[in-house]
């Protein structure tokens, strides 16, 4: 059985007897270190700052969140606005690969068996060899594409002619400017094409179950994808129907990328709230009010939320409740998404800044300044931090 085969009867596994779906765990070589988007890396942080290891001159902004890739390759992948896709050496800043693109690239990687795929503004999804930036294929949107792709692993399991048989599919999601949640599989042949009826700026999130209170993205049977919409929704998509579950709407554009836990999604709006909504039905369980729109994705730890707002702060919001625990004032906008790892949150402003704060209190640990706003969500991995800058630079500081 081909893949596109597997893909055709994941879409109708309802109709088939003893047929069942896994969906199955994630790597961490994505955005926000999840399909869960919520910002959290098992990973040894910086406490205290000694240096920066190396800076990656690129030709344009750097908002592309990069994506570390460690063990069997010391490698860091991202995009700039100069319309590259680089990979650099993780140790020492040095250039490996560039692919050139079209379009500006503030699309964020994912990385899946050697491959890793993004997208541009030139309205293509890429997939390039890992190793060496050979272009594999690349599947054509009716926008630009600044959404970051998700990725999600099948198992079809059942029994086939009186024995038992299983297959793993491969499937990328991935919303565009042009309305559309594209899923495709992993030779870029469209399953799916669900249209928002906005522009897609936010990173879709899942697979999650339609019928558990966990939130988990590794989950069986039915389950679903959600993704923010300029258009002030967060819309949740059947990952095997690509038909429309259920829709939330805001008073402002949502481009903030949800995260889920806990049962819920937790997403902001340009409407200046975070929102916390059930994840099977839909319905809001909290709204917390910030100063500003809200662009900032969340991240979620220990039951609490951190998000940035363009009120220049960053807050710290109880899971469950939706109050305030802490926040804390930088001298910018906070358009980067926070990231949580060994107590720490690291999170950039457009005060020029990557701060890194106490989960618990909000009391700054230490601040790096760059020579723009830092807009790039930062990426935790073996002791170090990376992100990008305004100023056209990666930045690797430890």
């Amino acid at each position: 059985m081909n893949e596109l085969t597997r893909s055709r009867d994941l879409n109708r596994t309802s109709l088939h007897k003893g047929l069942t779906v896994c969906w199955q765990n994630q790597p961490l070589e994505m955005f926000r270190a999840s399909p869960a988007r919520n910002g959290l890396y098992p990973a040894k942080g910086v406490p205290r700052l000694s240096r920066v290891r190396w800076a990656f001159k690129t030709w344009g902004p750097v908002i592309s969140s990069p994506v570390v890739v460690s063990g069997w390759t010391e490698m860091v992948c991202f995009g700039s606005w100069d319309g590259k896709f680089y990979a650099v050496n993780s140790l020492n800043g040095r250039e490996l690969w560039s692919l050139w693109t079209e379009g500006e690239v503030v699309s964020s990687p994912a990385v899946e068996s050697g491959t890793v795929f993004f997208g541009s503004y030139d309205g293509r999804i890429y997939a390039a060899q890992l190793l060496t930036g050979d272009l594999l294929w690349r599947f054509k949107t009716g926008n630009g594409v600044a959404s970051s792709p998700l990725i999600t692993r099948a198992v079809l399991s059942g029994t086939s002619s009186g024995a038992f048989s299983s297959s793993r599919s491969v499937f990328l999601s991935v919303g565009s400017i042009d309305g559309c949640l594209y899923c495709v599989d992993s030779r870029g042949r469209q399953v799916f094409r669900y249209d928002t009826g906005d522009p897609l700026f936010s990173s879709p999130v899942g697979p999650i179950s339609l019928y558990s209170d966990s939130g988990h993205p590794d989950v069986s049977g039915d389950a679903i994808v959600t993704v923010g919409t300029k258009g002030g929704s967060l819309v949740a998509v059947d990952v095997k129907s690509g038909k429309e579950r259920w829709r939330f709407t805001t008073d402002g554009p949502v481009e903030s990328s949800p995260a889920v836990g806990n049962g819920s999604f937790y997403f902001g709006s340009c409407d200046h709230c975070l929102y916390a909504l059930d994840a099977a039905t839909g319905r809001k369980r909290w709204a917390f009010k910030t100063g500003k729109a809200i662009r900032s994705s969340p991240a979620l730890f220990n039951n609490t939320v951190f998000i940035g707002s363009a009120d220049h702060k960053v807050y710290a919001v109880d899971a469950r409740t939706g109050r305030e625990k802490w926040l804390f004032e930088t001298k910018g906008a906070v358009e980067s998404s926070p990231s949580v790892a060994e107590g720490l949150v690291y999170v950039g402003s457009h005060d020029g800044h990557l701060y890194a704060l106490d989960c618990v209190t909000g009391a700054l640990h230490w601040k790096l300044r760059t020579g723009g706003p830092v807009r790039s969500s930062p990426t935790v991995s073996d002791g170090a931090i990376y992100f990008g800058s305004d100023d056209g630079y990666l930045y690797a500081v430890e």
